[in-house]
């Protein structure tokens, strides 16, 4: 049997379960990787109950070959492929739905999943508000440090890209194509740029034409790097929203920016405001969300609120209230909590938390921690405020 570099074998995989599978979760949690794979024959392949009478057909037929020849020519284009066997596969990405097994690479994503990173997208069709808005955030969060994370379509991720860029900040792009074929081609000049001082990735192969069904599916990946996802403008079904709705399954924070009621492309923020999204005038509203994972990084934009504080707060004598309302006792649990329930359980208080708050608290990662608070929600122990932000329930 010939060898083939790791990278060859994924890439055949790829091939067969197509980018954005379901399957590959499972696939991973019963194998070592693609080449063990491979290397089953079709009786075992059958015998593992693990693959469809579809999947053993396209794993008999997918040419080994054809994989080769994507590796060789990623070669050519200065293109690294990264596969979950890589220090530099983004952790974040195991962590979700239908995780990608291959991905194109051109720039630096070194350490990407540690880094404070927000996705911002929207529509193309925006509106002169949308664009100043989405220039204001992206400038701030820049300018503090976050990696922007965004689409590189035209409109509202063009110009998220260019204001980190501008704000001397990191931004990464996601594309719906592969890494050789630019799109928009009006963003072909930035794609270089991001490609040299950035990072631009994708998890079709060269040469894949950016058909409109890859979008959907690639929205995931633009979630899934990020902390929280930011809408800035979009009616209520774009592409924006396919975004913030993966990253809610994710159990990321979704953020809204507010606009005119009688527009339509913000309706899609309006509607995720009323359903608990947290509204954003500033990328303050952003930040501080995330003081208990990057407390050093944040320290700079305490200093300057807290000035703006001090210029503002009224001199002279300050009146203490005589009477404050006493804290209320912490209730007991519910009895029927198991061990690990109970440890959730003793993380929340009557004010809400992040999903990604109560996984720093507890050690439990995402995908382990979200259908412990399900259970716990349908238990009637906890509650879910909104916008997956978990507290005890009141009058408790």
């Amino acid at each position: 049997m010939t060898e083939y570099e790791h990278e060859v074998y994924w890439i055949w995989l790829q091939s067969v379960l197509g980018c954005g599978s379901h399957r590959t979760n499972m696939l991973l949690r019963r194998y070592s990787g693609a080449r063990e794979i491979y290397e089953l024959d079709e009786a075992k392949r059958r015998e593992s109950r693990n693959f469809t009478p579809d999947e053993i057909e396209k794993l008999r037929a997918a040419p080994i070959g054809k994989a080769q020849a994507v590796y060789e020519r990623c070669h050519a284009l200065g293109c690294r492929v990264v596969t979950p066997e890589d220090e530099l596969y983004p952790e974040r990405l195991r962590d979700i739905y239908a995780m990608p097994i291959v991905l194109y690479v051109k720039g630096d994503i070194a350490g990407l999943s540690k880094q404070f990173a927000i996705s911002m997208v929207g529509t193309r069709n925006c509106t002169g508000y949308g664009l100043s808005a989405a220039r204001m955030l992206a400038g701030q969060l820049a300018r503090f440090g976050v990696v922007v994370v965004s689409g590189m379509a035209l409109g509202i991720d063009t110009a998220c890209h260019q204001s980190a860029m501008d704000h001397k900040g990191k931004t990464v792009a996601i594309l719906g194509s592969g890494i050789d074929v630019p799109y928009p081609r009006d963003n072909e000049k930035m794609m270089a740029r991001l490609c040299g001082e950035h990072a631009v990735l994708t998890e079709y192969p060269p040469g894949t034409a950016p058909v409109g069904a890859h979008f959907p599916v690639r929205n995931r990946l633009i979630a899934g790097l990020s902390l929280g996802t930011v809408v800035v403008e979009g009616d209520e079904r774009s592409g924006a929203m396919i975004t913030a709705s993966h990253a809610l399954d994710q159990g990321k924070d979704v953020f809204a920016v507010p606009g005119r009621i009688d527009d339509r492309q913000s309706a899609g923020p309006l509607k995720l405001i009323k359903q608990g999204a947290k509204p954003v005038t500033c990328a303050g509203d952003i930040l501080c969300e995330y003081e208990h994972l990057y407390p050093e990084q944040l320290r700079r934009l305490y200093q300057i609120e807290m000035e703006k504080y001090e210029d503002k707060k009224p001199k002279g004598k300050v009146q203490v209230e005589e009477n404050p309302e006493p804290a209320r006792p912490r209730p007991e649990p519910p009895g029927e909590l198991d061990e690990t329930q109970h440890m959730v359980y003793e993380r929340l208080g009557s004010a809400a938390q992040s999903v990604q708050e109560l996984s720093a608290a507890t050690g439990l990662s995402v995908p382990k921690l979200l259908p412990i608070l399900t259970e716990m929600e349908l238990m009637g122990a906890i509650e879910n405020r909104s916008m997956n932000r978990y507290a005890l329930p009141e009058g408790k």
